[in-house]
């Protein structure tokens, strides 16, 4: 597995007056369907951390996409949004039953 910087965004702590960064990743997985054919799948990992460069926090959600184009919008709105490790789980899961519920339709 293998994963891209994709964007970075500083956030004001409110709190402390200092900021943090949130480093937006691009991660590919290879997987093998059978011994010729595999499959590549893209997901995001987001990473806070401090002005020291120390890591704070950090979330992954693997293998969410099979285009990187997708994976690269995702991250993108992401970012747009300032969203955290924290709360990466939360977002993708909404995500995913959005998704699920537009191929019913």
């Amino acid at each position: 597995m293998f994963s891209k910087l994709q964007k970075t965004i500083s956030v004001p702590d409110e709190q402390t007056g200092n900021s943090f960064f949130v480093d937006y990743f691009i991660t590919d997985e290879q997987s093998s369907i059978s011994e010729s054919m595999g499959v590549v799948t893209y997901g995001v990992s987001v990473k806070k951390r401090l002005e020291s460069e120390v890591e704070a926090d950090t979330a992954t959600a693997p293998s969410l996409f099979t285009s990187l184009a997708e994976a690269e919008a995702f991250a993108d709105t992401l970012a747009r949004n300032a969203v955290t490790p924290v709360s990466l789980l939360y977002i993708v899961e909404d995500y995913l039953a959005e998704q699920q519920v537009c191929m019913c339709i």
